[in-house]
This record gives C-alpha cells, sequence and structure tokens, in this order.
C-alpha cells in the first residue's frame, strides 16, 4: 500500500470511521470490505452487524445472497419451501459438471439421473436434511454455491422450511417454529426483461423467450442470444461454449438457419427440458402425481402428440444408415464436429448404436477417411489451440 503513492500513482486515502462505532480489532479486520465501501460504510456495517436476515428462497440467487452476508450479520436463515439439492462446483478435483457429462446419458430416465446427483451432493456434503433442507423426490433444478455450505459448517447460515405466516418481525414456519429478523430478503425469482430493445426485435413472451434454438431470434439476421437457459447439470458455460460455436458457424457460413417462416412456425418448444427452462413451476405441476403424473400424461391431456414432440426420436439402424446417406446426398460435411452442429441428435444415436460415428459411416457405405480428411476445421490445428476455437475463425 505504501508503494502505490510513492510511484506518483492515483490514490484517495478511505474514510475510516471504524473506532468510532466501536468495532473491535478483529471485526475491524473481518469488515474491512464492507467499512472501506462507500455504500455500506462504517455505519451501514454497524447495522448489518446486528441484523438478523431471512433469505426465502434456496435457489442460486439465495445461495448467492447468503453466502455474501453471513459473515458481516448477526445471523442469516435460508427459508426453502421446496425440497432442495446441493451441488458441488468441484468433485473429486474435476468441475461437477464434467463428470455428470461423463456419467449421464442421454438415454438415461430423469430418476436415475436425480439419483447419480444425490449421491455425488451426498458424498460431498452429506444428508440435506443434516443442513436443515429436504433431499428432492422428483424432477427439481439443483443449487449451490463454493463457499454456503462451509457456511452451515461454520454456523454462520441456518436453514428452516416454508413460512406459514408473519406477523411484525415474527416469522413462523411450518414445522410450527418462530424466529424474529429484521430483514427479509425475497429470493424466489425473476423476470426476464430487455428493456433495451424494441418489441419488434426482444423475443421476450412473458415467461417464454420467442428463439430458435434458444438462441436466434426470427427475421432479425446477425441477433443472436446466448446464456438464456438454467441447465439442471450445472453445465451452464458447456452449453454456453456450445451457442458460442453454432453462432460462429452460422456467422461463417459452416452451418445455415431455415426461412424465417420456418423458424417462427418451430415455435417455443413444449419438450419437457424446454417447457423446465420457460416454466420451471407448469413443469413440477404438471408430472406431480397428484396432477398428471407425467410430462407424456400433461401433453396427451391437452391435445398434443407426445411422440412427435419428444425430446429423443426412435432410432435403429436402418434409419440412422439412411439420414446418414441422406446428408451426403446434400453435400453436407459428414465430419463429426460438423454433424454435431447439423444433427446432435443423429450423431449421438449413431455413436450409441455404432459405438462409434466412425463405424456408422462405414455401415452407411462412406469412407471414413476421406471425410476425416476433408474436415474443414481439422487442419492447423495447433497443440494448446482448440477445435472449438477454429470454429469462431
Amino acid at each position: 500500500m505504501k508503494s502505490w503513492p510513492s510511484l506518483d500513482l492515483p490514490w484517495v486515502a478511505p474514510h475510516v470511521v471504524a473506532m468510532d462505532l466501536d468495532f473491535s480489532g478483529d471485526e475491524i479486520e473481518r469488515y474491512s470490505r464492507n467499512i472501506l465501501l462507500g455504500e455500506v460504510g462504517g455505519t451501514g456495517q454497524a447495522r448489518l452487524r446486528a441484523a438478523r436476515v431471512l433469505v426465502v428462497g434456496a435457489g442460486n440467487s439465495a445461495c448467492d445472497i447468503a453466502a455474501d452476508i453471513c459473515p458481516v450479520t448477526a445471523s442469516c436463515t435460508m427459508a426453502a419451501r421446496s425440497p432442495v439439492l446441493m451441488m458441488p462446483r468441484m468433485f473429486l478435483g474435476v468441475p461437477t459438471a464434467r463428470v455428470l457429462a461423463r456419467v449421464e446419458k442421454p438415454w438415461m430416465p430423469w430418476p436415475l439421473r436425480r439419483r447419480i446427483r444425490e449421491l455425488i451432493s451426498r458424498m460431498a456434503h452429506g444428508r440435506m436434511e443434516q443442513w436443515g433442507f429436504t433431499t428432492p423426490r422428483t424432477r427439481t433444478h439443483p443449487a449451490g454455491h463454493h463457499l454456503l455450505m462451509a457456511q452451515f459448517v461454520w454456523g454462520r447460515v441456518g436453514a428452516k422450511p416454508g413460512i406459514a405466516s408473519v406477523h411484525g418481525t415474527t416469522v413462523r414456519f411450518t414445522d410450527g417454529s418462530a424466529a424474529d429478523y429484521d430483514t427479509m430478503i425475497a429470493a424466489t425469482g425473476y423476470e426476464v426483461d430487455l428493456p433495451f430493445l424494441d418489441a419488434g426485435a426482444s423475443p421476450v413472451r412473458g415467461h417464454w423467450l420467442d428463439l430458435y434454438r434458444r438462441v436466434v431470434r426470427p427475421g432479425h439476421p446477425g441477433l443472436y442470444f446466448a446464456g438464456f437457459f438454467n441447465v439442471t447439470g450445472g453445465g451452464n458455460i458447456r452449453m454456453m461454449d456450445d451457442q458460442a460455436a453454432w453462432i460462429a458457424a452460422l456467422e461463417t457460413g459452416a452451418a445455415g438457419l431455415p426461412g424465417a417462416a420456418a423458424m417462427q412456425a418451430a415455435g417455443v418448444g413444449v419438450k419437457v427440458s424446454e417447457a423446465d427452462y420457460a416454466d420451471p413451476q407448469l413443469a413440477a405441476a404438471a408430472t406431480k402425481k397428484s396432477h398428471f403424473g407425467s410430462w407424456r400424461e400433461a401433453l396427451e391431456a391437452a391435445g398434443l402428440d407426445y411422440d412427435s414432440i419428444r425430446r429423443y426420436r426412435e432410432w435403429d439402424d436402418d434409419r440412422i444408415i439412411e439420414m446418414v446417406r441422406a446428408f451426403h446426398r446434400d453435400g453436407k460435411e459428414l465430419n463429426a464436429k460438423n454433424m454435431e452442429l447439423e444433427d446432435i441428435t443423429l450423431i449421438t444415436a449413431a455413436r450409441r448404436r455404432f459405438d462409434s460415428w466412425h463405424k456408422a459411416l462405414t455401415a452407411a457405405g462412406l469412407d471414413y477417411t476421406e471425410i476425416v480428411h476433408r474436415a474443414p476445421f481439422k487442419r492447423g490445428l495447433g497443440r494448446g489451440q482448440s477445435k472449438r476455437a477454429a470454429v469462431a475463425k
């Protein structure tokens, strides 16, 4: 700190009023970040130090808020009305999203996927019940924060079930317990809004985004929306990488789009994954046993053909070979990278049924070696250069 002013660099001495507010030496060190912030300062931190805070919700926003404020408040409690599954960011030294990508397969039913995630969560954090939460028994979106569970261990954060009533500063919970709080923070959801776009360009339609494959706004060439999703496995960054690769391929001409009318006709999907993204409360309610019991039953009750919109098509060897040959006749590049952009379901099914894309091409009577040599992004990649980065070129 002393060397900075000696180099004639800009320097503004902070106005510290900590000692005037009766902070101990340990508290000054502990709260130093807030004390030095103009938005908080010593007076604000003195109020925080005495605050009993209730964070309503247990999603990612609630986790962020609780983890940030619990070290500087008198107490912090999270109220979780619904079951919660806290996932670790890292597992066995590897990002959890990468572990799930390796372990989970497209054909796995959701109960099996949920069980895998429960095991990972339990191995990392123990049972949810020991922290005051309830382990999910149905489809749910996991949450987490890299510091939150440690704050539970240190006693800085606690958990309560849903709120039954509020009278003044007293909050009564559904388990019959009650406690007094000074501040209640609602982390119960948010609304997507893009006010900087005019009505014609904005894809926001209530809780839905009118986008083709969640990226392209029909009728607005060159306008893309990346990151407007919430995946259940925690692999948001990986998904954004895939979106970026597709956008780059569209801009360079390596991939194409149908006409605006065709994209508009595709509309917002009603697959369970798309409904879970657009309106998770609707998806959760529809699949409850007390309602329809499954997404298929809900769609059929609405007069929709489940088989025509289901996420995974029925595949057999003959159909895969037929589609591979059709792509070849149309002059499409059949290297794996391009096919992942063109039709991820086809190449996934081919790898599952033929063990590899190589074997699927051979079964279709095509020369795999020739196709690989024609791959537009294969050549010129240095050892440290990612194949994904080549798409952007």
